[in-house]
């Protein structure tokens, strides 16, 4: 992996320069190194033994970003057909569809409506500098300083919010199971399994969850109380006198879900595929007819 070669690369030099080797792990590499690796990789344990916790951390981490990628080349087929039919689009507004007004106007006539409602509606950016600039600051502000938006977005679509709060709960589970293995403290094991959830939005949740609860005996309650676990984790919760009963029991659900995880990703990513088909389908459809209309009714106008 050319991006690991190059963070331990600078890693090397950093600490050749005098920078302590947490201090590299947490200013630099904060998306390579997890909080929960971090934390592996600082214990002050048996080589062989943190050479186990960071294979199983590695296992883990793979499998999490197998199921996050399940819908990716979707993901790029609908924004490359978008985006060519964005250009298209914008191509016909500037240098098409005028030239038809002119046309029409000077034979008396007038757009067909879906056409001159496309225009209309791309004229309103293309000759209103500050609409262009409210929309170009809500995008660098959704997209680059509210990096919780996309999940914000995603969880509000029909059956990809539950899927994605599974995949962050698992998570949670798979990380604390494997920070109790490894010999952390139980507050200490909470809360870098909070801060290992990549989902931003949940993971805020499960930070307060962490710094709420105190003990083992505390465990289950503050669980409920979040409203993030599932009943399942609950009871196991409940039934674990120790951190390493509860670490345990945390690794078997996280086992669970990873299955269900990946069998739910492909059936969520299906029914999508035909979703997107469609609303593309539509899309294309609309500009395409609002596009050629006039060409079909130019006799008319005549």
């Amino acid at each position: 992996m050319p991006v690991l070669s190059k963070a331990a690369a600078g890693m090397r030099k950093e600490m050749d320069q005098g920078v302590p080797f947490a201090e590299c792990l947490n200013r630099r590499n904060p998306r390579l190194f997890n909080a929960a690796l971090q934390r592996i990789m600082l214990l002050d344990i048996p080589a062989a033994q943190k050479a186990d916790a960071l294979r199983q951390a590695a296992a883990a981490e793979e499998s999490f970003a197998k199921a996050g990628s399940t819908g990716k080349p979707l993901l790029r087929f609908v924004t490359m057909v978008f985006g060519a039919v964005m250009l298209l689009a914008f191509f016909m507004l500037i240098f098409v569809l005028p030239v038809f007004q002119e046309m029409y106007a000077s034979m008396g006539g007038h757009l067909p409506a879906p056409t001159q409602l496309f225009l209309n509606i791309g004229r309103l950016f293309t000759d209103n500098v500050l609409v262009q600039i409210v929309f170009a600051l809500l995008f660098i502000f959704a997209f680059v300083y509210v990096k919780r938006f996309p999940y914000h977005a995603a969880r509000h679509v029909p059956g990809i919010g539950p899927l994605l709060k599974k995949v962050a709960v698992a998570q949670f589970a798979q990380y604390f199971s494997l920070l109790t293995a490894a010999g952390l403290p139980f507050k200490e094991s909470l809360q870098g399994a909070a801060d290992s959830v990549s989902n931003s939005h949940l993971a805020a949740r499960f930070k307060r969850f962490a710094d709420g609860t105190a003990d083992i005996p505390s465990l289950q309650a503050q669980m409920r109380q979040s409203g993030l676990f599932p009943e399942m984790l609950l009871q196991a919760a409940g039934a674990a006198a120790t951190q390493e009963a509860a670490g345990s029991a945390m690794g078997e659900a996280a086992a669970f879900y990873g299955t269900d995880i990946g069998n739910a990703a492909a059936k969520k990513i299906a029914m999508l595929e035909v979703l997107a088909l469609v609303v593309l389908g539509v899309l294309v459809g609309a500009i395409v007819i609002s596009m050629y209309l006039p060409i079909f009714m130019m006799a008319d106008a005549i």
